[in-house]
């Protein structure tokens, strides 16, 4: 691992999607699949002005008591799966780590659905936190994208298959369903933001010039 190592125009768009896409992941982690240092991460970041996810527990309290710390190694495990990369291929975690994935994909599941759950309940709330509504939806939305690929690269690797644009093997029919419900409730919340935007600037629109 080396500091200067020079990257390429898919490694650096590839470590700017780790860092701005992957709140599970540390900035450790990801340079560890970059193999670069940490500092060379951040100094990228800094120069290029790439935003940090943040951190999964404050996207989602509830994951606090439902997840824990993943075992050495499996973060990185992760990153190969979010982005179906067959690169990297060192094991540092060993065969053990598939079950913590898994665990881990299901508490973030349920993270999500009790966040969604609770914009859903708040649906009507003021426009003060409008922006940080907006943010969050839109956060949920790349975490449900992200998570939708772990489990497809996780099905992948215990059936053999090939990790592939999405036919990979899926999950238990009751889990599709259940998915497939929280993502209607996500898009019903994104419609709603979607359109009280539209509603304000178009008040705003209907109000006098002033000056």
């Amino acid at each position: 691992m080396t500091a200067g190592r020079a990257l390429t125009p898919a490694e650096l768009a590839r470590l700017r999607e780790l860092y701005e896409t992957c709140p599970w992941m540390t900035v450790a982690d990801i340079a560890a699949l970059a193999q670069v240092v940490p500092g060379s991460v951040t100094r990228r970041a800094r120069r290029h002005g790439w935003r940090r996810a943040a951190p999964l527990q404050d996207m989602f309290p509830a994951a606090r008591a439902d997840v824990a710390p993943p075992a050495a190694g499996a973060a990185a495990h992760l990153g190969r799966a979010a982005g179906c990369t067959a690169t990297q291929e060192a094991d540092d975690g060993g065969p053990g780590q598939a079950p913590d994935r898994r665990a881990l994909i299901a508490a973030l599941w349920r993270a999500v659905r009790m966040h969604v759950a609770d914009l859903s309940a708040k649906a009507g709330a003021g426009e003060a936190d409008a922006g940080r509504a907006a943010q969050t939806l839109m956060t949920i939305a790349r975490t449900v994208e992200k998570l939708i690929e772990m489990e497809r690269a996780d099905a992948a690797a215990r059936t053999g298959a090939p990790c592939d644009d999405g036919t990979a093997a899926a999950g238990p029919g009751g889990a599709d369903a259940g998915r497939a419900a929280l993502a209607a409730r996500l898009e019903a919340l994104l419609r709603e933001r979607l359109a009280r935007d539209d509603l304000a600037d178009a008040a705003c629109d209907d109000l006098p010039c002033v000056g």
